[in-house]
């Protein structure tokens, strides 16, 4: 037997139903109940909305005739509510279809998607329909509530769109969405400035400028006059990134530069200024490096800045077998002070991480008592910092927190500018307090390591706002705790598996101390964790301990992310409730 098909009833861009115009559309308690759904409504929140002037008994003999002829064209259900007794009425769920629900269902997927490729594609689908209004009359507070959360939403969404799609040069599609978001919000000067810069990209400059204009005579917030005064720098577009085509073209251009210009590159390559891009994209110097090392160069200082930025490429890589067999060989031979500390500094973390732990700890105590006997107590607080991390990991804490607090009040006297190591070891110092219980004084700190890694726009700024959510869940701060957290793992998948996986943990670590979600999450992890190639540490074995289930799961990090995710948002709805 054929199954007739639901009915669909539009709400978005204009009323629709089964795709066509209908006087049935029009009907208030129609769309009352449209834009609630699925949820039904209580009988006298019906009366409130549709006839609030009304006598009581008038106004429930008119939701009694306008309820007996809704009926005749829509399937609907009535039911007592168990916990209040209140009489509910909705669409049947089974036979409606509201594409109002539909597209925030969808909208709450793409919020919980860890791949920004994935994310980005599911709000680009969105974005059409985001962009338009909802079509229902905005005369009663009932109505007016749901046209402010949809704009609220849907404007999320598009900023959210727009903001990725910046992040990889496709300025059409992060214009499409900034105007969306301006569909709702015509002054919202963020999105204005996310429009000026795409248009910028986008050769449209001029444009923007006289859009700007226009819309600054409409707006008396005073919000716009404050971003024409920034107009300038906006359309010079001051902090240039490079779109996909203009890196590979320079990429070509290094290439080349080899072919013509070996001694040119290769000292540009050992300078600072490359140090600073190495740290940031290592994946893409590591290629030059071996390039240049593979030369027929000299030894002496040049030869050895290039052997050892090698060894530190490899381990923001993660490729810790081979910062370890890169560093051994290094070490044996005759290299400087300064040289055998980096390589030593390197090779301490990678063994720590491979499971070979003593071996890391004689590793950085060496590289510690070289910088002593060099006289490079900067250099051998770094070290010393390392050292602290490793045994916040072995659950050492009392030893850990004196060496972290010396290093912290050392770099606050002696810091170097634009320095994101100095924020790490402070980050480190404030969770090594949380474990002991110090919250009161490990609050500011890591408040303040997440204030300045923004600032520099730091690799490692994931982690610390994972910390910084974990301290303010043990500290009862749920809602903010896990909106922190919830950030650092989609900001880490992005970036860095293995620290993902850290942050997975630290938030399952703080989630399992209170009775908020299932063990889902540390399910997940558990199953994913099993299979690293670098072993449990303590803490992360304690994490496991709490967990009871050999449920098996899919073992894909992207799935792992997500049910973390989706925990934390179950948290935030909680407390928001």
């Amino acid at each position: 037997m054929r199954v007739a098909p639901a009915m669909q009833i539009q709400l978005i861009g204009s009323i629709t139903i089964d795709g066509k115009p209908s006087k049935l559309g029009q009907n208030r308690l129609l769309q009352l109940l449209a834009v609630h759904h699925p949820k039904p409504v209580d009988r006298g929140a019906l009366l409130a909305a549709l006839w609030p002037e009304d006598e009581s008994a008038d106004a429930r003999n008119r939701l009694r005739v306008a309820l007996s002829r809704l009926r005749a064209e829509v399937p609907l259900t009535e039911t007592e509510s168990k916990s209040s007794g209140a009489d509910l009425i909705g669409f049947d769920r089974k036979e409606v279809k509201v594409d109002l629900y539909e597209v925030l269902e969808k909208l709450s997927v793409s919020r919980i998607e860890p791949d920004p490729s994935v994310e980005q594609s599911l709000l680009k689908e969105l974005a059409p329909l985001l962009s338009k209004k909802l079509c229902v009359p905005s005369d009663s507070e009932a109505f007016q509530q749901a046209h402010n959360d949809w704009a609220l939403a849907a404007s999320q969404g598009l900023s959210r769109l727009a903001g990725l799609a910046a992040s990889k040069g496709d300025w059409d599609t992060s214009l499409a969405g900034a105007e969306g978001v301006l569909a709702h919000f015509p002054f919202d000067a963020d999105a204005w400035e996310s429009r000026i810069q795409a248009m910028v990209r986008l050769s449209r400059g001029q444009e923007a400028a006289r859009l700007l204009s226009k819309a600054v005579k409409q707006d008396d917030t005073g919000q716009l006059a404050e971003l024409q005064k920034e107009l300038p720098r906006l359309l010079e577009g001051v902090e240039h990134r490079f779109t996909p085509g203009q890196s590979q073209l320079l990429s070509k251009v290094v290439e080349r530069a080899f072919e013509v210009d070996h001694d040119l590159l290769t000292a540009f390559l050992a300078s600072g200024v490359f140090r600073l891009e190495m740290i940031r994209a290592p994946a893409d110097a590591l290629p030059l490096l071996i390039q240049a090392q593979a030369l027929d160069l000299p030894e002496g200082d040049l030869t050895e800045r290039i052997e050892v930025r090698i060894i530190t490429c490899l381990g923001l890589l993660n490729r810790d077998q081979e910062v370890v067999d890169e560093a051994e060989r290094f070490l044996s031979g005759r290299i400087g002070h300064a040289r055998r500390r980096i390589a030593l500094l390197n090779q301490s973390y990678s063994l720590f991480k491979l499971g070979q732990v003593q071996r890391a700890l004689d590793a950085i105590d060496l590289a510690i008592r070289i910088a002593e006997e060099t006289d490079g107590i900067f250099d051998a607080w770094q070290c010393k910092a390392q050292k602290g991390a490793m045994l916040i990991h072995l659950d050492r804490l009392p030893e850990a927190v004196p060496v972290l607090s010396g290093a912290v009040d050392y770099f606050n006297q002696n810091p170097l500018e634009r320095d994101a190591d100095q924020w790490v070891i402070q980050a480190n110092y404030a969770l090594a307090l949380a474990r002991l219980g110090d919250l009161r004084t490990a609050a500011p700190l890591i408040k303040e390591a997440v204030q300045k890694s923004k600032e520099l726009e730091a690799i490692q700024l994931p982690m610390q706002k994972a910390i910084y959510g974990y301290i303010r869940i043990l500290a009862g701060h749920l809602v903010v705790g896990a909106q922190l957290l919830q950030e650092a793992i989609r900001e880490s998948y992005r970036i860095d598996h293995q620290q993902c996986m850290a942050i997975v943990g630290l938030a399952g670590e703080a989630m399992s101390k209170f009775p908020l979600s299932d063990d889902t999450t540390l399910m997940q992890w558990k199953e994913l964790r099993k299979k690293q190639p670098y072993p449990l540490t303590p803490w992360e074995a304690r994490i496991l301990k709490k967990v009871h289930s050999s449920v098996k799961f899919n073992n894909e990090l992207s799935d792992v992310a997500r049910w973390a995710v989706k925990s934390l948002k179950s948290i935030i709805q909680r407390g928001s409730s």
